[in-house]
């Protein structure tokens, strides 16, 4: 019973990152202009975009899978969904640390936590931690996924840093919306952008597999009951 109010309150929580993503992206397509994006296509241009976009698409592959738990179909979640769904909490994760220790007291949290950012920046990332950490811990996370969950992070530190640096603004590539190339000290931030989706990965996992560890022995004891 523990287990399946755990789930229950999971499906509510994944189907809220769903919808409030999917409004958020919609709307701007839609004229919703922030104090950064000006166009739907180019919020994809942002990580904070992306790493919603990976988060929403983790939920969305773990609510059929735990309706089917409620349902009793099932008495797990598949591992791959598990890790589908660390890989976006991760991103989303380290978009939440970027801003509330680098963006927001260098410049304001008002700009970032204004508008759709409350839901992109905070509270979308919060539910995401939240329900991975504490409610969806079918299988032990290992060392090998956490470097998976860093993929996204590399992939688009690379293109960030060849659209900045290596094209620039001047000849069609993106301005330094981020500021890590501030007094050309790019390699720096790259280094430490690096470091922190390591630690923020590592901290997912100890704390989900500190849950696992813990829902292992509520299972044993719950079905020690049901076979006495």
């Amino acid at each position: 019973m523990i287990i399946k109010r755990k789930i229950a309150v999971a499906v509510v929580l994944n189907l809220a990152i769903v919808l409030a993503t999917m409004a958020v992206i919609l709307s701007f397509f839609m004229g919703n202009k922030d104090a950064f994006i000006r166009s739907g296509p180019q919020s994809f241009r942002f990580f904070t975009t992306d790493s919603n976009v990976l988060s929403m698409l983790g939920s969305m592959i773990m609510i059929p899978f735990e309706f089917r738990i409620l349902r009793g179909k099932s008495k797990s979640i598949p591992r791959f969904a598990l890790i589908l769904k660390y890989i976006g909490t991760a991103s989303v994760t380290l978009t939440f640390f970027t801003v509330m220790f680098f963006l927001g007291p260098a410049f304001g949290y008002d700009v970032f936590l204004g508008d759709t950012g409350i839901f992109t920046h905070l509270l979308s990332p919060m539910l995401a931690f939240y329900t991975f950490t504490l409610l969806e811990s079918d299988w032990e996370i290992s060392f090998k996924n956490v470097l998976w969950a860093l993929v996204p992070t590399l992939i688009y530190g690379a293109v960030y840093l060849t659209q900045v640096i290596f094209v620039g603004k001047a000849n069609g590539g993106w301005e330094d919306f981020y500021f890590f190339n501030t007094g050309g000290y790019w390699y720096l931030s790259a280094t430490v952008m690096f470091i922190a989706g390591i630690l923020v990965n590592l901290l997912l996992r100890s704390l989900h597999n500190s849950t696992y560890n813990k829902l292992s022995v509520i299972k044993r004891d719950e079905e020690k009951v049901f076979e006495w």
